[in-house]
């Protein structure tokens, strides 16, 4: 009896051994797992581990510390994700903010050219493209307030010059229509004292 008892207690402690060399297998493949962020890899075999019921304190940890790790690493991969796409946006609204720049100050160029060149209307058109574009609208609208000023100052000397010219006109058509006028009575008076004579 004592033969088959040490039997079976041998037969118990060499089962014992392979559930243990079982579990500690499981619990390394579980931690290579972790650190190569194969979580579920990980989960599945402390899982493993656990239904050896050898260690189950250590197995349940290992399952919670992976289940962490893994939260973890896919909250950062998000903000990491999230950083990005923040970057790319970032990036899109700078390049596209240049461009609007650049048009703007296009704009602004082709109104000062025309303004230069007396072209008032194509200034004024020119400087509201650049004030549409919202950019720098202090700039834009003080520009098209010194169009508009220019041009209602050229109007001005324009209409004066043309009032001028019209009265110069005026005055030597009368002085004409006075010379002639007295060169007649001049030519009256003279028949007239010839025929008195």
């Amino acid at each position: 009896a004592d033969a088959k008892a040490k039997a079976d207690a041998d037969a118990l402690a060499a089962e014992q051994a392979k559930k243990k060399a079982e579990f500690d297998k499981l619990i390394k493949t579980g931690d290579d797992a972790v650190g190569a962020k194969k979580f579920d890899e990980a989960i599945a075999s402390y899982g493993a581990a656990l239904q050896t019921e050898i260690d189950n304190a250590t197995a349940n940890s290992k399952i919670e510390a992976a289940q962490k790790a893994k939260a973890d690493e896919e909250a950062r991969l998000k903000a990491e994700a999230d950083a990005k796409a923040k970057s790319e946006a970032d990036a899109a609204a700078a390049a596209e903010q240049a461009k609007k720049k650049a048009e703007f100050d296009k704009f602004i160029t082709e109104g000062d050219k025309s303004l230069s060149n007396k072209k008032y209307d194509d200034a004024i058109n020119a400087y509201s493209a650049a004030l549409g574009l919202d950019i720098d609208n202090a700039t834009a609208n003080s520009k098209i307030e010194a169009a508009n000023k220019a041009k209602s100052d050229e109007e001005a000397r324009l209409k004066a010059e043309a009032d001028a010219k019209a009265k110069a006109d005026a005055d030597a058509a009368n002085a004409a229509e006075l010379a002639r006028k007295k060169l007649e009575f001049e030519k009256l008076i003279t028949k007239g004292d010839q025929s008195l004579s």
